[in-house]
């Protein structure tokens, strides 16, 4: 098995993240030296490969102009917020956050082949994982897998009156939740 990086694929989820945010790289919400400190920790735990490393360089090079402009841009204001400040409060100034957080798409996205032993290729693609962040089947997922689990793990009455309950638009009452559940579980 090999695992190979592929650079597009990062730039699209950083796109899809920083849709959400304000000033993208800077320190704060998913800045660039908060993400090497993330991944360094996961090196420490898994082994896993660092963030950018000498052997990123020649693909980093090989990417399209406006993909490799928004990486190395974002890397470049992520630095920024080493050098200094004139005053603490510039640098306090000088993060991100959250600006609209719907507008998020976690594009985790990834590539599989399969060689088997019979010399043919299986492919697929994922760009967006159904139910992640701007996936437009993300609340059909949620909902299934709220009555799937709820089914099993109480009855599948119960299920359908939370799936009821939660569907309606404006939040539940907790005695709206407790009438729902209580009946149910006498039925189950």
């Amino acid at each position: 098995m090999r695992l190979i990086h592929h650079w597009p694929y990062t730039i699209d989820l950083l796109r899809g993240v920083d849709a959400a945010i304000d000033h993208p790289g800077r320190p704060g919400i998913y800045g660039m030296a908060e993400a090497h400190r993330t991944m360094a920790r996961f090196r420490a735990v898994f082994g896993t490969p660092a963030a950018l490393g000498a052997s990123d360089v020649p693909a980093v090079l090989r990417l399209p102009r406006a993909d490799r402009s928004y990486l190395l841009r974002r890397y470049a204001v992520g630095l920024r917020a080493r050098l200094p400040f004139a005053s603490g409060a510039a640098r306090a100034r000088y993060v991100s956050r959250e600006t609209d957080l719907a507008r998020m798409s976690l594009r985790f996205a990834a590539a599989v082949t399969v060689r088997l032993d019979d010399g043919r290729t299986l492919s697929e693609e994922v760009r967006l994982p159904p139910g992640f962040a701007g996936s437009a089947a993300r609340e059909g997922i949620a909902e299934g897998k709220l009555v799937r689990e709820l089914g099993s793990a109480a009855s599948p009455l119960l299920a359908e009156r939370v799936r009821a309950l939660l569907s309606r638009g404006a939040p539940p009452s907790p005695r709206e939740i407790i009438d729902a559940y209580v009946p149910a579980r006498a039925l189950a």
